[in-house]
């Protein structure tokens, strides 16, 4: 019988520590870590994988505007370049106006000078006579105005 009690302590020990070791009972913690390491890692990939796409979509946007862009560059190159021009003509009308202006402000000068001369020797006989008679103002001839054609500045 010490046979069959040796056995049945055996056993009953056996079972006990199977029990106590059991595979799922040991692992359990370990597979619960591991699960939830992977449900970080799945939501990780998700995160990533919305992000991307959202770089994709951001991306694609981006590339339409640009395609729009070069497609309205020519247009407001072609808009800068008559602004360009307008502005030769301002400023060729500037030039041309202030010389203009500087000619009839001579002009001015001289017709007020010839009109309000009066002689220098003070002799009544020279000017008894002319008094009644209208003075002829002077006209001196206008200094040359360079004035440019809009062919020679639109190149036409």
């Amino acid at each position: 019988m010490a046979t069959s009690d040796t056995a049945n302590t055996i056993a009953t020990a056996s079972l006990e520590l199977a029990k106590r070791h059991q595979v799922v009972t040991t692992a359990s913690p370990l597979i619960a870590q591991v699960k939830k390491e992977t449900d970080q890692c799945h939501q990780r990939i998700e995160n990533t994988a919305t992000s991307l796409s959202k770089v994709q979509e951001d991306t694609t946007s981006c590339r339409e505007t640009l395609a729009k862009l070069e497609q309205n560059a020519d247009g407001l190159q072609h808009a800068f370049d008559t602004i360009d021009q307008i502005d030769k003509v301002v400023q060729a009308m500037a030039q041309t106006l202030a010389q203009v202006t500087a000619n009839v402000d001579e002009m001015d000068k001289a017709i007020a000078q010839s009109t309000s001369q009066k002689s220098a020797l003070p002799i009544p006989f020279l000017t008894s006579n002319r008094s009644n008679e209208p003075v002829q103002p002077y006209f001196p001839p206008p200094k040359h105005v360079d004035i440019i054609s809009t062919d020679q500045l639109f190149g036409s």
